[in-house]
């Protein structure tokens, strides 16, 4: 949920075309946007999908968004 809205990476960046993931694009219950990391650690919140699982809520702990900082100063 970034700025208020469900969106998924594009396939171009590297994840699965799971059928869960075109099936909520075709329903137009997600978008397909390209996600940063400034994105990822300012977002309400971060769902993984998938056709077994379905919504599953993930939790980026304060250490993960540190090391992603310091990764993204360093890139």
């Amino acid at each position: 949920d970034i700025k208020d809205k469900l969106i998924t990476p594009p396939i171009s960046s590297g994840l699965l075309a799971g059928t869960f993931r075109a099936w909520l694009l075709d329903q137009q219950k997600i978008s397909e946007e390209i996600i940063t990391i400034d994105d990822i650690l300012l977002a309400n919140r971060i769902y993984l999908i998938n056709s077994v699982r379905k919504w599953r809520q993930a939790d980026l702990t304060a250490p993960h968004a540190k090391e992603c900082r310091l990764q993204r100063k360093a890139i």
